[in-house]
Formats: C-alpha cells, structure tokens, sequence
C-alpha cells in the first residue's frame, strides 16, 4: 500500500511515553508507568523539538496515568505538529483475558484525554506488541469502535522468546516489514503494526549498542525505500533512548538518512497514515 504517490516510502516514528521501574531516576513511584521522571519529560521535550524544527511530525502515546500528572509536555508536542494518543491507562495488555479491564482502561483514559487536552484519542498503542495483533481477541472491537478508537497499533512480530541473535534474525526483522503493514480487522478497525525491532527488545533484550541501533534502523528504511510503497513504523521509548541515546543520535541519524535518498522519504503520524487509509 502507498502511502504517498509523491514518495518512496513512508516512515512513522511512534513514541510509547511510559517509565520501567529500572530506568526511574529517584524514588519509584508504586505504580511506576506512567509517572515519568524529570529526565524522561526532558528527553521527550527534546525529541519533539529536533523533528518539529526539522519539519517531521511524531506519533506519541500516553498511559491515562500520566493525565493526572503535570500535561504541559503533552500540550507542548500537539502544538508543535505531533500526534498524541493513548497506551491504556496503565499499560495494561490489550489481549488480557480480563477483557472487562482492558475496556475498562481504554475508557477511562479515552475520558481523561477529554478532560485534560480537550479530545478523544484516536488511536490505541496495544502495551507490549502481539504476535497476532488483537486477531485473538475480537470481543473488544466493538468497544474499541464504541470508545471512539479507530486505530491500534499492537501487532509486533519480532520480540523473540531470548537475547539470542544472529544475522539471520537481524535480516527477518527488517525483511518482514513487507508483511506487517496496515491492515484491516473485521469490524473495520485499523492495524497499524510495529516493524523491526522495538528498542526496547534491542537494548534491553538483547543487550546491543547504540551504532548496531542507528545500522539497524538505517537498514530498515532501506529495505522499505527499496521495495516502495511501504511503511516503516517502529516502537519506541523515551526512557530507553535517555539511557541508551543522551546525545539524540538516533532521531538527527534518521533524519539525515533519509534525507540523503535520491527519491523522497515521508515522515508522518500514524493518524495521518488512519486518515489516509480511511479516505482511499
């Protein structure tokens, strides 16, 4: 599917806001995702202002846990251009069999994001990824649909059961993004999956650097630029590249990558990918 006729290939940079206990500077809070630290807030504020100056729109998710903290950053990135929408309220899994919860979590924060910044999210950043995306739990489409969701994002391919890895599943990763792209469930709902690996699985998981990350995701528009038509969407986490990443390489890397195609590279949000796809 092309997402641009006057481009290559489209890029969708999606920032899951949360904080893991481990990376929390301070005294940990009891229910730790959501409840970012000062470092967290300040790398997110410095990530959106290096795309924003270079004209490229991000996707941010929040847990409704975080609206009931200071929402000034989440403000500040609507008003610099990027998309903001939700990640349950405290990053409960989406295909937990207490289903009753997991609508419940979706509502609350679709009323909290009302409450606080004035609008109902859009869109739903499934906690943690699924092999199968929600194909495994249909029952909660029609809540979804009823909450005003008209995206997820939850289907994630390449986490792996261990930190085991070699060049063959470095090239899986990045070779499978030509079969997760969006897609479709049953009640009309929109997949928008997560491609290559998530840097949470990169670093953490698997324990890599921060060149490997920069090769790898350099290798991922590759292979989307050279098939065309195809969307690169990777996961991302504030708190893991403040750790991993201080220097903001990866974000300046990949735009100056990008840059340097022959042909066009397009960076947008995942709604502006809904809104397309909903329009065609």
């Amino acid at each position: 599917m092309a997402f641009d006729g006057e481009a290559r290939c489209t890029i969708a940079l999606g920032w899951d806001c949360e904080m893991i206990g481990d990376y929390h500077e301070g005294e940990i809070p009891v229910k730790t995702h959501g409840r970012l630290d000062e470092k967290v807030i300040e790398y997110t504020r410095r990530i959106a202002s290096v795309a924003a100056e270079a004209g490229v729109p991000m996707q941010f998710y929040i847990l409704g846990m975080s609206l009931e903290e200071d929402v000034a950053l989440w403000h500040d990135l609507i008003a610099q251009g990027h998309a903001v929408d939700q990640h349950t309220y405290d990053h409960f899994r989406l295909n937990h069999q207490d289903t009753a919860n997991v609508i419940e979590q979706v509502r609350i924060t679709s009323e909290l994001f009302k409450e606080k910044l004035g609008f109902y999210p859009a869109g739903l950043r499934g906690p943690g990824g699924y092999r199968n995306g929600l194909d495994d739990c249909p029952e909660i489409y029609p809540h979804l649909l009823e909450t005003g969701i008209e995206f997820v994002s939850s289907q994630y391919a390449t986490s792996g059961p261990s930190s085991r890895y070699d060049l063959a599943a470095d090239k899986n990763a990045y070779m499978g993004i030509k079969h997760m792209q969006p897609r479709r469930y049953a009640s009309g709902l929109l997949e928008i999956p997560i491609t290559g690996y998530s840097d949470r699985h990169f670093f953490d998981t698997m324990g890599r650097d921060l060149n490997g990350w920069i090769e790898h995701l350099q290798r991922c528009i590759d292979f989307a630029y050279d098939i065309g038509g195809l969307l690169y969407s990777p996961a991302l986490h504030p708190d893991t590249h403040a750790r991993h990443d201080p220097g903001i390489e990866t974000i300046e890397a990949i735009l100056a990558y990008a840059a340097r195609k022959h042909e066009p590279v397009r960076f947008c949000t995942h709604r502006d990918i809904a809104a397309q796809v909903m329009a065609s």
